[in-house]
């Protein structure tokens, strides 16, 4: 049912998969201000897609010891999807708020299940090229953390030539 509720799989990958997909579901628990995930990038190699079924989750990122607030996910809500469809890192951290049940899906056992599934595969990897080749977020039908807008991702890189956020 999440999956169906969720434009992002329900309108990409075909019924046939998203029956599949049921059976990589996990189920984690988080007690409050535990973490999800630190997106260090030499120790961020698995990645995820994570579902909020009870409880809030904050992502942040780190800046020297303190934490940039990005966004608070609620119930109903994903993140990581930019790490799960490139395969890359995804630039930002997470913990929970609350006691809060996520609900995940790892890219590894995705892919598997992608392999018996030649059409989804095609437009897992359509997905993948359109971020990574023609930088398009439109597909992964997520808000920027900024501006609120479809179609990029905010940009925290520093250019130290001219000393400013881009």
């Amino acid at each position: 049912q999440i999956l169906k509720k969720d434009s992002l799989f329900f309108a990409t990958f075909s019924d046939k998969c998203l029956s599949m997909v049921v059976y990589i579901i996990k189920e984690v628990r988080f007690f409050p201000e535990e973490q999800v995930f630190i997106a260090i990038e030499e120790e961020y190699t698995d990645p995820t897609i994570y579902f909020v079924i009870k409880g809030r989750v904050d992502l942040f990122m780190k800046s020297g010891t303190s934490d940039i607030f990005l966004k608070d996910m609620e119930v109903g809500s994903h993140f990581g999807e930019y790490a799960f469809f490139t395969g890359k890192h995804p630039g930002f951290s997470a913990k929970s708020k609350d006691f809060t049940t996520l609900f995940t899906i790892n890219r590894r056992d995705f892919l598997e299940v992608l392999e018996k599934n030649p059409e989804d595969y095609e437009k897992f990897c359509m997905i993948k090229d359109q971020i990574l080749i023609n930088g398009d977020y439109n597909p992964l039908k997520t808000r920027c953390f900024c501006c609120n807008k479809i179609g990029h991702l905010v940009n925290f890189s520093i250019s130290f030539d001219k000393n400013e956020i881009k």
